[in-house]
């Protein structure tokens, strides 16, 4: 009991400018607390972007071993890695500088239209095509009239294509505006064969502003 009252006189002989600096003190203390905890709160959202936006660069980085985020291409291949179209070899290298046969192209089109034929019902269509992977997707193509063939019956799927005829394929076929892959070509030789990466690219490109679906 002595000690208690003895506790009491001395905080009473304390100067009242003390007790309130150690009362504002407190208050200063919990008024810090409080604001770090509401900036935390208002801010988690922008963390969570900035945070997205660093993961996005470092999935881009990684992409394939042999693309890296400066490629070109390599937004269209990002995307198209993640539904499963633009996919890399034993190695981990994808080789977006190859050139692409016209059964690839056909391929990754109707793919990217989000049909997928099968065995069963598209196969056998040319001389050249019977049961082979690509053979769903040529037949399937076939049926629609967005190829024909050669006149002996052959489709020759595994040559090239050039660029030209790559995106008149593509336009349409698919009822793309031409001005869309026109313009993701500029400076390129429409002549020339169209590589894996480019292919990719303009197909990006056009499913940005045409929903792909085959008539």
């Amino acid at each position: 009991m002595a000690y208690k009252n003895k506790n009491k006189i001395k905080k009473q002989d304390e100067p009242w400018w003390i007790t309130f600096e150690k009362t504002f003190l407190k208050i200063e203390v919990v008024a810090l607390i409080l604001f770090l905890l509401a900036a935390a709160f208002y801010l988690r959202p922008y963390s969570a972007k900035i945070g997205s936006v660093h993961a996005s660069a470092d999935k881009l980085q990684a992409l394939f071993s042999d693309v890296q985020s400066d490629y070109p291409y390599a937004q269209a291949l990002s995307y198209f890695k993640v539904r499963g179209l633009a996919v890399a070899d034993k190695d981990g290298a994808f080789h977006p500088d190859e050139v692409i046969t016209r059964a690839e192209l056909l391929k990754l089109v109707v793919l990217a239209s989000n049909v997928q034929p099968t065995f069963v019902r598209y196969r056998g269509c040319f001389k050249d095509v019977k049961a082979e992977v690509f053979a769903p997707s040529v037949c399937y193509a076939k049926s629609k009239g967005i190829v024909q063939g050669y006149k002996d019956g052959t489709f020759k799927p595994l040559d090239p294509i050039s660029v030209e005829n790559a995106l008149n394929l593509i336009t349409k076929n698919f009822n793309a505006n031409p001005a869309i892959g026109q313009e993701a070509t500029t400076g390129l030789n429409s002549s020339e064969n169209i590589k894996r990466g480019l292919m990719f690219e303009l197909i990006y490109e056009l499913s940005r502003h045409q929903d792909f679906k085959m008539q």
